[in-house]
């Protein structure tokens, strides 16, 4: 506070921006007060708060940045204007994910990888419930989860339910470089999110952009921003929410062609350089700011 004024203050989730909105009206903050949407916590919030809550932000706020069309339009349609919207994608460091396409291991081991909180909207159960549906076609196939979290116990029954201790891994948390070397050993990376039952929702994840960054095929639903970053066949594969079945076809097709890995992923790495570099994005963020000001 004692280096103030400031012009911008950038609040970095919607309940911070609540918080820069009432550190402003009691005089403790002056500047532009902007808001950044990353998908956590939005629907949550709207789904618990009268919408009276939300429109003193709507109001008050001088920007806001959902980081996909699919929050933008929950903004609007949650009261927002949409001349103070602007997407701003969220970015990945792509010196940090060097690229490599995929090849079959000479072990014959079969990586699936899921990254995420063990929370209901990311669907891991799914994820555990098509891999129950492969291990006869094959057998080596192997369903790491890097993520912890409170659905944990949850998660570890439906392992022990379909009695998947030998094919089914709980990593827990991994810094992030264990988690770039699991990415770099993973034939496809899995993100099974789906809408929780409170409303919750991805925006659009990193782990995605980092494995299509590093040339890992990826499954992705059919949720919230997810479509805006995979072009279906293209960089990666859809399939609908809650649909075991579908996600084990899919993790099928691609372990039975692996001809078309190599073509998928150097597709995927040029989509995230052109749209999801986070260099090309900070430059975007100061234009947001000079526009403000």
């Amino acid at each position: 506070l004692g280096k103030q004024p400031f012009d911008i203050i950038h609040c970095q989730l919607e309940p911070i921006g609540f918080q820069g909105m009432l550190f402003r009206n009691m005089g403790f903050l002056k500047g532009r007060l902007v808001t950044s949407w990353r998908g956590h916590d939005f629907p949550t919030y709207a789904h618990k708060f009268a919408s009276c809550t939300y429109s003193n932000l709507y109001d008050q706020g001088d920007a806001f940045l959902p980081v996909s069309e699919s929050l933008k339009k929950e903004l609007i349609d949650n009261g927002c204007s949409e001349s103070k919207i602007t997407v701003l994608r969220s970015g990945i460091d792509l010196v940090k994910f060097p690229f490599a396409t995929r090849v079959p291991r000479q072990d014959g081991e079969i990586r699936i990888l899921s990254i995420g909180r063990l929370v209901e909207n990311k669907g891991i159960e799914y994820g555990i419930r098509a891999i129950a549906k492969l291990i006869e076609k094959y057998p080596r196939i192997r369903y790491r989860v890097i993520g912890d979290g409170p659905l944990k116990n949850q998660v570890q029954g439906a392992v022990e339910q379909f009695n998947l201790q030998d094919y089914v891994t709980l990593l827990g948390w991994k810094l992030k470089e264990e988690v770039i070397q699991e990415l770099r050993e993973a034939v496809i990376l899995v993100t099974p999110s789906f809408t929780a039952a409170d409303n919750s929702k991805e925006g659009i994840p990193n782990v995605l952009k980092e494995a299509m960054a590093m040339g890992a095929p990826v499954i992705g639903t059919e949720h919230s921003g997810i479509p805006e970053l995979i072009n279906e066949g293209e960089t990666g594969f859809l399939v609908p929410e809650r649909d075991a079945d579908a996600l084990a076809s899919k993790i099928d097709y691609l372990l039975s062609h692996p001809e078309i890995w190599e073509p998928l992923a150097r597709a995927a790495r040029t989509h995230i350089e052109s749209f999801y570099d986070i260099e090309k994005l900070n430059d975007e963020l100061v234009e947001i700011y000079e526009r403000l000001l």
